[in-house]
């Protein structure tokens, strides 16, 4: 099992609890950023036996995901580095303004999420900054 805990935010108004999910395989993993939705529930980490993290945020339809390996910080881009803008996204209960490089949508999110619930580390296939 790569996944030693996962953590959903749950969000009432103002008032924030964690409820830490049981099930950790990547499939379980992928169902649980369906439960995004920008309002109630805004934040999942996935913490692997690795020490690593994985944070997604936002939803249902855009997203921001970064993995924490406790030397640098990694944000999951767009293919498109050079794309100009910005976009707001609940993330841990609150609005935030993120480039619009690092919006991405649900099947990026999925395909980060599995990989990492598989393996701990980083998609290599997907685009990645770090900060």
């Amino acid at each position: 099992m790569i996944l030693k805990r996962v953590t959903l935010d749950r969000w009432n108004g103002s008032i924030a609890d964690e409820e830490a999910l049981t099930s950790q395989s990547p499939a379980d993993a992928v169902a649980v950023v369906h439960r995004l939705d920008g309002s109630t529930h805004t934040l999942v980490e996935f913490e692997a036996v690795n020490g690593r993290s994985l944070f997604v945020g936002g939803g249902p339809e855009k997203f921001v995901a970064y993995v924490d390996t406790g030397e640098s910080f990694q944000m999951l881009c767009t293919s498109d580095l050079q794309i100009e803008g910005e976009c707001e996204i609940v993330a841990g209960g609150q609005m935030g303004t993120y480039p619009a490089r690092h919006c991405v949508d649900l099947a990026a999110v999925r395909a980060a999420v599995e990989h990492f619930a598989q393996t701990g580390e980083t998609n290599p296939e997907a685009t990645w900054e770090k900060c």
